[in-house]
C-alpha cells in the first residue's frame, strides 16, 4: 500500500516539476468537469471512430454554455504538416456535445462536418 502511495506522490511531484514554463495553469468549473465526465464516457465507446482516433492527447477540448446545457466538444488537432477543411483529420474527428445542466445527461451528440 505504502509503495503506491509512494509511487503516486512521484509521479504528482515529477509531472509539477516538469511542466513547462511557458504553460499557464487552467482553472475549470466543476459543472463542466462533471459535463466533460459524462461526454468521454460516451466519446470513448463510440463505434463510429477507431481505437487510434479516439486518443485524447490529440484532441483540444472546449467548453461553452447556456443555462440549460453545457457543451463539451472535442476537436481532433492536425499532424504536422497537414491541411485540411472540415470536421476530421487523419487524429480524430470533431464530436459535441449538449449536456443538461440539470441532470448531467447527454440531450445530444452531433459530429462535425
Amino acid at each position: 500500500m505504502w509503495r503506491i502511495i509512494a509511487r503516486l506522490l512521484t509521479t504528482i511531484i515529477i509531472t509539477v516539476c516538469v511542466r513547462a514554463a511557458d504553460e499557464k495553469p487552467v482553472v475549470v468549473d466543476g459543472a463542466y468537469l462533471k459535463a466533460f465526465t459524462v461526454a468521454y464516457s460516451d466519446f470513448r465507446m463510440l463505434r463510429e471512430l477507431p481505437p487510434e482516433k479516439k486518443d485524447l492527447r490529440r484532441y483540444t477540448v472546449h467548453f461553452d454554455g447556456d443555462p440549460t446545457y453545457i457543451v463539451v466538444t472535442f476537436i481532433p488537432k492536425f499532424p504536422p504538416g497537414w491541411f485540411g477543411v472540415g470536421g476530421e483529420t487523419p487524429f480524430g474527428r470533431d464530436v459535441s456535445y449538449s449536456i443538461y445542466r440539470s441532470t448531467n445527461k447527454i440531450a445530444k451528440r452531433q459530429f462535425g462536418e
